[in-house]
């Protein structure tokens, strides 16, 4: 038997807080995910990620601009939020790292957890930042059950391993059969076919177990994360096992 999740760390009871790491003001909101605070420190919102706006003109994701103003609704008229951080504290790209609350009557709410139950975020698990991975998966699930936001457009629906000329570099659903799987130099890999697949890399094996990856050959499996080209392949970087799901009737 395969679980459904190839790996289960200790959840988190909650996306609540009982206490912040840090304070501070809003300035603006540059996207559904990423603050710029009063200090003019850019702060991405950690374990969620929301439709791309395009600001080079092009035609943004659906739902990005949403997105954003759900967040200035949350966030554009208070002065201070509270900040909690985890082990890695900022992106590659410079970027602070936080989990973002509000105070509502005494008790801090968690902004993440509302954006993924309005249907305006998915869930990410980019370790070592997991605290609220399992709060995370259940708000969003509150959504997809509703078939709100995201989950009520065609866009954001899983895209097929076999049909490349659909596959685009970003953030997407992947979903198809593991054909095969294999260790290369600094890898382990499962692929849906010769051009398309995903990797995990040598620093992050440790976060799953081998033997539930290579049992995945000949199963249909839904992946989630960033697709980009990697010599002359189109990959998807799996860094967390949650991130990498079987349908309901294979996980029994």
């Amino acid at each position: 038997m395969i679980s459904a999740v190839l790996f289960c760390q200790p959840g988190y009871a909650g996306c609540s807080a009982e206490s912040m790491d840090d304070y501070a003001s809003v300035y603006s909101i540059v996207d559904g995910d990423t603050i710029r605070l009063g200090n003019q420190k850019l702060v991405r919102l950690i374990g969620i990620n929301t439709p791309e706006i395009d600001y080079d003109g092009d035609v943004s994701e659906p739902l990005a601009h949403t997105a954003k103003q759900f967040l200035i609704s949350q966030l554009g008229t208070r002065r201070r939020i509270g900040l909690v951080y985890e082990q890695e504290s900022q992106d590659r790209h410079g970027r602070r790292l936080a989990h973002v609350f509000v105070v509502e009557d005494g008790v801090y709410r968690n902004v993440q957890q509302r954006l993924l139950e309005n249907g305006l975020a998915f869930w990410v698990a980019i370790p070592p930042n997991t605290h609220y991975l399992d709060c995370y998966r259940s708000a969003e699930s509150t959504a997809k059950l509703q078939g709100i936001g995201i989950w009520r457009e065609v866009y954001f629906q899983p895209r097929q391993a076999t049909d490349e000329h659909n596959l685009i570099a970003g953030f997407q659903l992947l979903q198809g059969k593991i054909v095969s799987t294999y260790k290369s130099k600094n890898a382990f890999w499962l692929k849906f076919n010769d051009t398309v697949a995903l990797r995990i890399a040598d620093k992050d094996i440790h976060n799953f177990k081998v033997s539930a990856l290579e049992a995945l050959k000949g199963k249909t499996v839904t992946a989630r994360g960033w697709l980009y080209k990697h010599k002359n392949r189109l990959t998807m970087q799996i860094r967390h096992p949650a991130s990498i799901e079987l349908p309901p009737q294979a996980a029994s």
